[in-house]
């Protein structure tokens, strides 16, 4: 959650909302309880008064009859119990219940209280009546009382109206609180699709319409790419000039060792032909380092194209008198009538299965067989070299394609540049690079799959 500004901003959003909403539950309650008690605390007046109005004395002493417009007052809190008593002023009952006898002292204004009885709280009121007649001069109180259910029941209804309201209310203010968030935040999900769908070797500014807000946060994104492009404009460089710089010397140190080597004196000679094997190694070395950054840069920057691996392994054949100029090995093709087609980049592929008989050239024995063949029921093709030699031990099969790490065969070094360069362009075309062993035959190769008709076209390693 903390890593995504819509989380944050909906997070936010409901905690005010849930926030106001307990607000306003507080506050409806509040003033539910203060409109119920307002409404039956009337009732009950209007009760007292009808009761009060019907006091009158008859032959010197008080005489009350309750109405029937009381009861029928009363009845607008039908589940509730009510109780009334009618006393005069020194608190002896005339009619009603003895229970409220504590409540019935006169006074000028109406008096509300509460009361409990056997576990039922009551509200009541107390009216006071003066009496002026020619045999009875006095006051009598009319107390009138019922349980609260009627009161909650209204408090609740009014809360529960106030909260559905606030919900909805709230419910809309959500939507479109996030309706909001996602129109502010669609710059950011522009810049996301301009990354996206951009060349990966584009590295010009982004140019986007956003909001003041985010402006600065392109101004940095681009200001990077351009410091990146300088640092990749500066290291290709750098890496063309080294190998012109480092292959030249090595040339011709070759040279003056082979010139060396022709002379008479056989001390001479011995090393000379070390200085010239050494030069060879050290050339070999550097055109397998400078393979290597090119097929690492071309599995960003080279898109996937349809290529038929019988052609890769033709190309290989042909290019095997420049690739080992001090002996091309001899190469028989195994290929398939009809076409192996993967969806690959044709440079990184030659480059790995030149690599391949590099090896089976300086480890194996004679002959060597480029094979092209359809693999795993034809979801893919495989292309091989094989050999008539050891091979690679199993043990070390799945320590294969790191590079400097070195094997012994024969008793000679590898660097294992090769074979780490043959590593990397399966990975750059979702491949796999793949050894087997047959009786007398060692092969090593790649398998890549079967280029699909109805598949988009895309980068190495993408």
């Amino acid at each position: 959650m903390h890593n995504s500004i819509t989380l944050r901003l909906f997070t936010a959003s409901a905690l005010l909302l849930m926030v106001g909403a307990a607000g306003t539950w507080h506050l409806a309650n509040r003033y539910g309880q203060r409109a119920a008690e307002r409404a039956y605390d009337m009732l009950l007046e209007g009760a007292a008064l009808s009761i009060v109005r019907t006091v009158s004395v008859v032959g010197g002493t008080p005489r009350a009859d309750v109405p029937v417009s009381a009861f029928e007052i009363l009845s607008l809190a039908p589940e509730d119990r009510i109780l009334y008593g009618v006393f005069d002023a020194g608190g002896q009952k005339l009619t009603g219940s003895d229970l409220l006898a504590g409540f019935a002292q006169p006074s000028a204004a109406p008096r509300l209280s509460y009361f409990t009885h056997r576990g039922e709280t009551f509200r009541l009121i107390a009216l006071t009546r003066e009496l002026a007649e020619q045999n009875f001069h006095g006051e009598v109180v009319v107390v009138v009382g019922h349980t609260l259910i009627a009161r909650e029941t209204l408090t609740r209804e009014i809360v529960s109206q106030a909260l559905a309201i606030v919900i909805a209310a709230a419910s809309c203010i959500f939507l479109i609180a996030m309706l909001a968030v996602r129109f502010s935040l669609a710059p950011l999900r522009r810049i996301e699709q301009e990354l996206v769908q951009r060349d990966p070797t584009d590295l010009t500014p982004i140019d986007v319409q956003v909001p003041v807000e985010i402006r600065a946060n392109v101004h940095a994104i681009n200001r990077f790419m351009s410091r990146l492009a300088n640092r990749i404009d500066a290291m290709q460089a750098l890496i063309a000039d080294a190998s012109h710089q480092l292959l030249t010397p090595i040339t011709a140190l070759s040279a003056y060792a082979q010139n060396a080597a022709e002379q008479s004196d056989e001390a001479g000679r011995a090393v000379a032909d070390e200085v010239r094997m050494q030069s060879e190694q050290i050339a070999h070395l550097a055109r397998q380092l400078i393979d290597q950054a090119m097929v690492i840069h071309r599995a960003d920057a080279a898109p996937l194209r349809p290529v038929d691996l019988r052609a890769i392994a033709m190309q290989v054949e042909r290019a095997a008198e420049t690739y080992f100029p001090q002996g091309a090995p001899q190469l028989w093709l195994q290929l398939p009538e009809r076409p192996a087609m993967v969806a690959g980049d044709e440079f990184s592929l030659i480059e790995a299965v030149k690599n391949l008989v590099a090896n089976a050239h300086r480890y194996g024995e004679s002959p060597i067989r480029l094979v092209v063949e359809p693999r795993e029921e034809g979801g893919s093709f495989g292309i091989f070299v094989e050999d008539r030699g050891k091979g690679i031990p199993e043990s070390r099969w799945n320590m294969i394609g790191r590079r400097f790490d070195r094997n012994s065969a024969e008793g000679r070094a590898s660097h294992g540049l090769g074979l780490a360069i043959t590593n990397a362009v399966a990975k750059a075309h979702r491949a796999r690079m793949v050894m087997e062993r047959k009786p007398g035959v060692f092969r090593c190769g790649l398998v890549v799959p079967r280029l699909q008709e109805d598949a988009p076209q895309g980068r190495a390693g993408a």
